[in-house]
């Protein structure tokens, strides 16, 4: 994290008589800051000549709480009208942490996704898995000695403390942040730069790097028509030359969309999943443990697909139309750069356009310098922090999976046989939805990026590019699920010793594999592949394949597919 510069003190004459007020007797800069930042300007005249460059920054350096952005769903980034209650939402400021940039044509909800997602998102998906283990904890103290007598009432307890409480706690962070944390400090040109007085608004604009400057890191909400709007280019092209790129962070409202967006489907999904399995598995008469065995018989596998078919199949659509959306945003990011041209920008007010035009001018000489510096100079920066179009955040991937948790944690505390220990259902299930089914989301993003560019890029056709994809994500995460998950049991029936060796090495793989699709490989936005990465896909299809065949079966097997011979037990 970088350290974020400070307004000094240097060079402001804050008691000597200040000629910035024309028409007035002399007053001094700090009477001057007061009544500019507290007070009311309509009727004074200023001759900002009269005063430093130091001074002229500390009467136009402000800044807002984070809260002013995302409160009522970003309901001041829905539009640009602005007043004397909105600049009192700002106060006077040393430095921000973050410089805001954003269209105001893009919708405000696709604004308040890219905010939660950039400052409360990672938060959030804590607070729910902390809050899902202590229910899974306190629950499972609450059972009752004799199992057997497991009804409704246990199993309604168990819902609420370990599947809607930490819903609950997820959705509270995600809005309003965690308690008891300082808040961030970010601009907002609309409600930091005074939209009343004409002098003292041209002098924000005019001093914007100011605002870069003093702030720590600049965010960009981007989505497709981000830079055919004048101010997110101009601010974006003064903040790549003047800081580090590195503190740029651009967000595509698509991928925060996906997020958040997914990650409450799953919720909603795993809710009626629990449904779906309790009603199945007592209409067979099964002990809801029987879940944790996918690829067991032919009968546990219909088990899966008769839970998961219903509830996977709506979510899975969702999933596509998001993903492919994602996918054509993210592309977008680098040919808006590439083909990028001032003249074709747009600007919601004429005054602000000849004022930032004459800042370019006077800056980069004329606006053909400036169209070749973002084409080349700000397009190369912005490769290395738009992400791969076909490899979703690991954040993300891991924030979609947690809520399926729920789905195995849940039938272990209310099993009536008590097959499983405590221990064992949270460690393995944990492991599994945590390590081992990001990996199978990352094959799942690539082959739906493939999906995209075939379907939809080169044939133009976008509903058969989203049915596609989501036929792929419902046999990939299915198969995956089941396989893993007889994986595990496999391996737990071992003696202790082994089953932690075993377990190492299966969830260590999986760990590397993560690693070298995220750290190693050198990634762009236009999803190479290299043989390497064809390898280590290859190798982790095929070990999940043979799964449901190297375990010995009755006479008769009963595995639902059976690639590999082995002899009956007798």
């Amino acid at each position: 994290m970088c350290k974020r510069r400070e307004l000094a003190s240097t060079g402001v004459r804050w008691d000597e008589p200040s000629r910035a007020v024309r028409g007035s007797r002399q007053t001094s800069f700090k009477d001057l800051y007061s009544v500019v930042h507290h007070g009311d300007t309509h009727e004074l005249e200023f001759d900002f000549d009269a005063l430093s460059d130091q001074e002229k920054e500390h009467l136009i350096m402000r800044a807002a709480p984070l809260s002013v952005a995302m409160k009522d769903f970003s309901a001041q980034l829905g539009s640009s009208a602005a007043g004397a209650a909105e600049f009192r939402l700002s106060k006077p400021a040393r430095a921000c942490d973050d410089f805001l940039s954003h269209a105001w044509s893009t919708r405000r909800l696709e604004k308040w996704y890219a905010l939660a997602y950039t400052y409360n998102f990672n938060a959030s998906v804590v607070a729910w898995l902390v809050a899902h283990l202590v229910g899974v904890v306190v629950c499972a103290a609450l059972a009752p000695a004799d199992r057997a007598t497991i009804g409704r009432d246990y199993r309604l307890q168990c819902f609420v403390g370990a599947v809607l409480c930490p819903i609950v706690a997820q959705g509270a962070v995600l809005v309003y942040g965690l308690p008891g944390l300082t808040e961030p400090s970010v601009f907002l040109d609309k409600v930091c730069i005074n939209q009343n007085h004409a002098g003292l608004k041209t002098l924000g604009i005019e001093g914007l790097e100011t605002f870069l400057k003093y702030s720590r890191r600049m965010v960009l909400l981007y989505e497709p028509g981000t830079y055919k709007r004048l101010w997110c280019a101009f601010e974006s092209a003064l903040f790549s030359r003047y800081a580090d790129v590195r503190n740029f962070v651009l967000v595509p409202c698509a991928t925060a969309r996906v997020a958040i967006v997914l990650t409450a489907v799953s919720h909603a999904s795993v809710i009626f999943a629990i449904g779906a399995l309790l009603a199945v598995v007592d209409a067979r008469g099964w002990d809801p443990a029987e879940w944790f065995r996918g690829a067991e018989s032919i009968d546990h596998f219909t088990l899966w697909g008769q839970v998961m078919g219903p509830v996977m199949a709506p979510l899975y659509a969702v999933m596509a139309w998001l993903l492919r959306n994602r996918c054509r945003d993210i592309l977008s990011i680098e040919r808006s750069l590439r083909t990028f041209r001032l003249q074709d920008t747009e600007c919601f007010d004429p005054n602000d356009r000849t004022l930032v035009e004459s800042r370019i001018v006077e800056m980069w000489g004329d606006q053909r310098r400036f169209d070749a510096f973002v084409q080349s100079t700000l397009a190369q920066q912005m490769a290395g922090t738009t992400g791969a179009a076909d490899l979703a955040p690991w954040s993300v991937s891991l924030a979609f999976c947690l809520p399926w948790l729920a789905l195995f944690t849940y039938p272990g505390l209310v099993q009536t046989a008590a097959k499983l220990s405590p221990w064992r259902f949270m460690a393995s299930s944990l492991c599994s939805v945590g390590v081992v089914w990001p990996v199978a989301i990352m094959f799942w993003n690539f082959f739906a990026f493939k999906l995209y560019t075939e379907f939809e890029v080169k044939r133009g056709q976008p509903r058969t590019t989203i049915m596609l994809i989501t036929i792929w994500s419902i046999l990939n995460c299915l198969f995956t699920a089941c396989a893993d998950r007889e994986i595990a049991h496999v391996i737990s029936e071992r003696p202790v010793a082994q089953c932690v060796v075993l377990l190492a090495a299966y969830y260590g793989a999986c760990l590397g594999i993560t690693h070298y699709f995220l750290n190693v490989q050198t990634r762009a936005v236009k999803g190479e592949m290299t043989w390497a990465a064809w390898a280590v896909m290859a190798s982790f299809w095929v070990a999940m394949g043979l799964t449901f065949s190297t375990r010995p079966a009755a006479i008769g097997c009963e595995h639902a597919t059976c690639i590999w011979p082995h002899p009956p037990l007798q």
